[in-house]
Protein backbone atom coordinates (compact mmCIF):
# COMPACT_ATOMS: atom_id res chain seq x y z
CA UNK A 1 0.00 0.00 0.00
CA UNK A 2 1.46 3.34 -1.01
CA UNK A 3 1.84 5.97 1.63
CA UNK A 4 -0.13 9.18 0.99
CA UNK A 5 1.98 12.07 -0.24
CA UNK A 6 1.63 15.59 1.04
CA UNK A 7 2.81 18.90 -0.34
CA UNK A 8 3.53 22.23 1.28
CA UNK A 9 0.90 24.74 0.23
CA UNK A 10 2.31 27.34 -2.14
CA UNK A 11 2.01 30.13 0.44
CA UNK A 12 3.95 28.21 3.13
CA UNK A 13 7.69 28.21 3.93
CA UNK A 14 9.58 26.07 6.43
CA UNK A 15 12.99 25.75 8.05
CA UNK A 16 14.59 23.72 10.83
CA UNK A 17 15.79 25.58 13.91
CA UNK A 18 17.39 23.66 16.78
CA UNK A 19 14.72 21.28 18.10
CA UNK A 20 11.86 22.65 16.05
CA UNK A 21 10.53 23.25 12.58
CA UNK A 22 9.25 26.77 12.01
CA UNK A 23 6.43 27.25 9.51
CA UNK A 24 5.62 30.63 7.94
CA UNK A 25 2.10 30.89 6.57
CA UNK A 26 2.35 33.98 4.37
CA UNK A 27 -1.38 34.09 3.62
CA UNK A 28 -2.15 34.52 7.32
CA UNK A 29 1.07 36.34 8.27
CA UNK A 30 1.53 33.71 10.95
CA UNK A 31 4.35 31.53 12.28
CA UNK A 32 3.95 28.03 13.74
CA UNK A 33 6.51 26.16 15.81
CA UNK A 34 6.46 22.34 15.69
CA UNK A 35 8.68 19.87 17.51
CA UNK A 36 11.17 18.38 15.08
CA UNK A 37 10.36 14.77 15.96
CA UNK A 38 6.65 15.08 15.15
CA UNK A 39 7.26 16.87 11.87
CA UNK A 40 10.05 14.47 10.88
CA UNK A 41 7.84 11.43 11.38
CA UNK A 42 5.73 12.68 8.50
CA UNK A 43 8.84 13.68 6.54
CA UNK A 44 9.01 10.70 4.14
CA UNK A 45 5.44 11.45 3.09
CA UNK A 46 6.23 15.07 2.19
CA UNK A 47 7.13 15.78 -1.43
CA UNK A 48 10.76 16.87 -1.68
CA UNK A 49 11.71 15.86 1.87
CA UNK A 50 15.48 15.48 2.10
CA UNK A 51 15.56 13.77 5.49
CA UNK A 52 18.47 15.93 6.56
CA UNK A 53 16.83 16.80 9.88
CA UNK A 54 15.34 13.46 10.87
CA UNK A 55 16.09 12.35 14.43
CA UNK A 56 18.34 9.28 14.27
CA UNK A 57 16.07 7.29 16.59
CA UNK A 58 12.85 8.08 14.72
CA UNK A 59 10.81 4.98 13.78
CA UNK A 60 8.80 5.84 10.67
CA UNK A 61 6.88 2.55 10.80
CA UNK A 62 5.33 3.58 14.12
CA UNK A 63 3.97 7.03 13.57
CA UNK A 64 2.82 8.55 16.84
CA UNK A 65 -0.69 9.76 17.54
CA UNK A 66 0.75 13.26 17.91
CA UNK A 67 2.19 13.11 14.40
CA UNK A 68 -1.12 11.87 12.96
CA UNK A 69 -3.03 14.61 14.77
CA UNK A 70 -0.47 17.16 13.55
CA UNK A 71 -1.00 16.10 9.94
CA UNK A 72 -4.76 16.47 10.26
CA UNK A 73 -4.35 19.89 11.83
CA UNK A 74 -1.92 21.10 9.14
CA UNK A 75 -4.27 19.91 6.40
CA UNK A 76 -7.18 21.75 8.01
CA UNK A 77 -5.09 24.93 8.24
CA UNK A 78 -4.04 24.47 4.58
CA UNK A 79 -0.38 24.33 5.59
CA UNK A 80 -0.23 20.95 3.85
CA UNK A 81 -2.23 19.80 0.86
CA UNK A 82 -2.66 16.56 -1.05
CA UNK A 83 -3.36 18.45 -4.26
CA UNK A 84 -0.12 18.77 -6.28
CA UNK A 85 -1.55 21.69 -8.27
CA UNK A 86 -1.82 23.72 -5.05
CA UNK A 87 1.40 22.54 -3.43
CA UNK A 88 5.18 22.53 -3.75
CA UNK A 89 8.26 20.70 -2.53
CA UNK A 90 9.32 20.74 1.12
CA UNK A 91 12.52 22.64 0.45
CA UNK A 92 14.32 25.09 2.70
CA UNK A 93 15.00 28.51 1.20
CA UNK A 94 18.36 28.74 -0.55
CA UNK A 95 20.20 32.05 -0.48
CA UNK A 96 23.93 32.82 -0.59
CA UNK A 97 25.57 32.87 2.82
CA UNK A 98 26.09 36.37 4.16
CA UNK A 99 29.77 37.27 3.86
CA UNK A 100 29.85 41.08 4.03
CA UNK A 101 27.72 43.92 5.31
CA UNK A 102 27.39 47.63 4.65
CA UNK A 103 29.52 49.72 6.99
CA UNK A 104 27.38 52.71 7.94
CA UNK A 105 30.30 54.32 9.81
CA UNK A 106 32.25 55.04 6.65
CA UNK A 107 32.19 58.56 5.28
CA UNK A 108 29.53 59.14 2.67
CA UNK A 109 28.27 61.91 0.38
CA UNK A 110 28.08 65.42 1.80
CA UNK A 111 24.84 66.77 3.23
CA UNK A 112 23.99 68.87 0.18
CA UNK A 113 24.15 65.79 -2.06
CA UNK A 114 22.14 63.75 0.45
CA UNK A 115 19.18 66.11 0.28
CA UNK A 116 19.09 65.85 -3.50
CA UNK A 117 17.85 62.31 -2.87
CA UNK A 118 15.24 63.37 -0.30
CA UNK A 119 12.28 63.20 -2.75
CA UNK A 120 13.18 59.63 -3.74
CA UNK A 121 13.64 58.67 -0.10
CA UNK A 122 10.30 60.18 0.95
CA UNK A 123 8.51 58.50 -1.95
CA UNK A 124 10.00 55.12 -1.00
CA UNK A 125 9.13 55.54 2.68
CA UNK A 126 5.60 56.71 1.94
CA UNK A 127 5.04 53.76 -0.38
CA UNK A 128 6.35 51.27 2.18
CA UNK A 129 4.17 52.81 4.89
CA UNK A 130 1.09 52.69 2.67
CA UNK A 131 1.68 49.12 1.49
CA UNK A 132 2.13 47.76 5.01
CA UNK A 133 -0.94 49.58 6.34
CA UNK A 134 -3.32 48.95 3.44
CA UNK A 135 -2.25 45.62 1.96
CA UNK A 136 -1.77 42.12 3.33
CA UNK A 137 1.68 40.72 4.03
CA UNK A 138 1.11 38.16 1.26
CA UNK A 139 0.25 40.83 -1.31
CA UNK A 140 3.25 43.00 -0.40
CA UNK A 141 5.80 40.18 -0.54
CA UNK A 142 4.29 38.80 -3.75
CA UNK A 143 4.54 42.22 -5.43
CA UNK A 144 8.18 42.65 -4.37
CA UNK A 145 9.05 39.15 -5.58
CA UNK A 146 7.31 39.62 -8.93
CA UNK A 147 9.02 42.96 -9.57
CA UNK A 148 12.44 41.60 -8.69
CA UNK A 149 12.03 38.70 -11.13
CA UNK A 150 10.68 41.03 -13.81
CA UNK A 151 13.30 43.77 -13.45
CA UNK A 152 16.48 42.12 -12.18
CA UNK A 153 17.10 40.42 -15.53
CA UNK A 154 17.68 43.83 -17.06
CA UNK A 155 20.39 44.91 -14.65
CA UNK A 156 22.60 42.95 -12.30
CA UNK A 157 23.57 44.60 -9.05
CA UNK A 158 27.22 45.50 -8.65
CA UNK A 159 28.58 46.38 -5.24
CA UNK A 160 30.47 49.52 -6.06
CA UNK A 161 30.77 52.98 -4.57
CA UNK A 162 27.48 54.11 -6.09
CA UNK A 163 25.54 51.40 -4.24
CA UNK A 164 27.37 52.16 -1.01
CA UNK A 165 26.53 55.84 -1.47
CA UNK A 166 22.82 55.08 -1.86
CA UNK A 167 22.83 53.00 1.32
CA UNK A 168 24.61 55.79 3.18
CA UNK A 169 22.10 58.36 1.90
CA UNK A 170 19.12 56.21 2.91
CA UNK A 171 20.48 55.89 6.46
CA UNK A 172 21.31 59.59 6.66
CA UNK A 173 17.79 60.59 5.58
CA UNK A 174 15.95 57.98 7.66
CA UNK A 175 15.44 60.30 10.70
CA UNK A 176 13.34 62.69 8.62
CA UNK A 177 10.58 60.08 8.17
CA UNK A 178 8.47 59.85 11.36
CA UNK A 179 8.12 56.11 11.82
CA UNK A 180 9.60 53.72 14.36
CA UNK A 181 12.63 51.75 13.28
CA UNK A 182 11.21 48.28 12.55
CA UNK A 183 12.85 45.72 10.32
CA UNK A 184 9.74 45.16 8.18
CA UNK A 185 9.19 48.82 7.34
CA UNK A 186 12.85 49.77 7.03
CA UNK A 187 13.66 46.85 4.75
CA UNK A 188 10.69 47.54 2.47
CA UNK A 189 11.47 51.28 2.37
CA UNK A 190 15.06 50.52 1.38
CA UNK A 191 13.86 48.12 -1.33
CA UNK A 192 11.52 50.81 -2.70
CA UNK A 193 14.32 53.39 -2.58
CA UNK A 194 16.83 51.19 -4.44
CA UNK A 195 14.20 50.21 -7.02
CA UNK A 196 14.10 53.83 -8.19
CA UNK A 197 17.73 53.39 -9.25
CA UNK A 198 17.27 50.04 -10.97
CA UNK A 199 18.51 47.92 -8.06
CA UNK A 200 16.48 44.92 -6.91
CA UNK A 201 18.03 43.02 -3.97
CA UNK A 202 16.36 40.22 -2.02
CA UNK A 203 14.15 40.67 1.02
CA UNK A 204 15.19 37.90 3.44
CA UNK A 205 13.14 36.66 6.39
CA UNK A 206 14.75 34.66 9.17
CA UNK A 207 13.72 33.00 12.43
CA UNK A 208 15.32 31.77 15.63
CA UNK A 209 13.97 29.65 18.47
CA UNK A 210 14.17 29.41 22.26
CA UNK A 211 12.79 32.04 22.47
CA UNK A 212 11.14 32.42 19.08
CA UNK A 213 12.06 35.56 17.17
CA UNK A 214 11.51 36.69 13.57
CA UNK A 215 13.54 39.26 11.65
CA UNK A 216 14.06 40.49 8.09
CA UNK A 217 16.78 42.29 6.17
CA UNK A 218 17.85 43.25 2.63
CA UNK A 219 20.58 41.24 0.92
CA UNK A 220 22.15 40.94 -2.52
CA UNK A 221 24.28 37.87 -3.05
CA UNK A 222 26.27 37.59 0.17
CA UNK A 223 26.14 41.33 0.84
CA UNK A 224 23.85 42.43 3.69
CA UNK A 225 22.64 45.96 2.99
CA UNK A 226 20.88 47.07 6.17
CA UNK A 227 22.11 44.93 9.03
CA UNK A 228 25.23 43.45 10.57
CA UNK A 229 26.63 39.99 9.96
CA UNK A 230 26.59 39.35 13.69
CA UNK A 231 22.85 39.89 13.83
CA UNK A 232 21.77 38.04 10.68
CA UNK A 233 23.86 35.02 11.71
CA UNK A 234 21.44 34.58 14.63
CA UNK A 235 18.62 33.75 12.23
CA UNK A 236 17.87 30.83 9.94
CA UNK A 237 16.46 32.09 6.62
CA UNK A 238 12.91 30.87 6.03
CA UNK A 239 11.81 32.98 3.04
CA UNK A 240 13.41 35.22 0.42
CA UNK A 241 11.52 37.36 -2.12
Amino acid sequence: MNRPQYFLSSHVFVCAVELHWIILDVSRDKYLCIHKRHFAQRGPQLHGWSGAFEPTDCNFDEISCDAIELTTDLLQQEILTQDPTRGKRTDAVKIPAATAAFNSRRAGPNRALQFRYAPAFLLASTRADYYLKRHSFARVTCAVDARRHRKSERRQMVHDESVEALLFIFNALRPIYPRDYLCLFDSLALIEFLAQYGLFPRWVFGVSADPFCAHCWVQDGGFVMNDTLERVFRYQPIMSV
